[in-house]
């Protein structure tokens, strides 16, 4: 499984690829690269994640690395049972006590956007997802040990709050477009609202 590779292209220049084991063996492998300068100029923004799964039966994990000296840790690749690399990737890990998980990673044709999706097969079976990304920021062609300019603080913005006065008296839109300028569409919310909550919130505490 080491050796078996997968790769979805976004058709932009970027793609996501990785083994079939979930261990990355080459420094082309990502969950996101992303071109910035089609078709030459890429950027490795997510190299991979860790992810594990705690149920009844204990903690298992989804995800394996590689370290030197060729130590691979945690144990994520022995739990695979299945893989199927179409429509797009998708693996069945076997957890402890029976269960299986449905692992899949969805790569969107015309962005930079990746999706991860896990699912447990017997709905029977409750479970608890940690998952864990490994964020980079660095030329597709380079590896570092880290990024000592990545930013890792959190900048949280208000894109609502642009339009909360607009199409009634302190209500806010059901919904908005995705690009800026987010302008409202539908009716707008009633106030008491969690929409006319957020306005009272800006007017009390600034």
């Amino acid at each position: 499984m080491m050796h078996d590779e997968w790769l979805e292209a976004d058709g932009l220049g970027g793609f996501a690829s990785g083994t079939v084991s979930g261990i990355r063996t080459r420094r082309y492998h990502a969950l996101l690269l992303t071109a910035t300068k089609p078709p030459a100029g890429r950027i490795v923004l997510v190299n991979g994640f860790d992810a594990a799964v705690e149920t009844a039966s204990g903690t298992c994990s989804l995800s394996s690395q590689l370290y030197p000296p060729n130590i691979v840790h945690p144990d994520g690749a022995s739990h695979i049972v299945e893989f199927n690399s179409a429509p797009w990737p998708t693996w069945v890990f076997a957890l402890q006590g029976g269960a299986k998980i449905q692992q899949q990673i969805f790569v969107l044709h015309g962005a930079s956007l990746v999706a991860l999706s896990w699912r447990v097969l017997h709905k029977t079976a409750k479970a608890i997802m940690t998952v864990t990304p490994f964020l980079s920021g660095r030329d597709y062609h380079s590896i570092h040990h880290e990024n000592a300019g990545f930013r890792f603080q959190p900048e949280i913005k208000w894109a609502e709050i642009d339009h909360l006065n607009d199409g009634g008296l302190g209500h806010v839109a059901e919904i908005a477009d995705a690009e800026l300028p987010h302008t409202p569409r539908g009716c707008p919310f009633q106030a008491w609202s969690l929409g006319e909550l957020i306005r009272l919130d800006r007017i009390v505490l600034g």
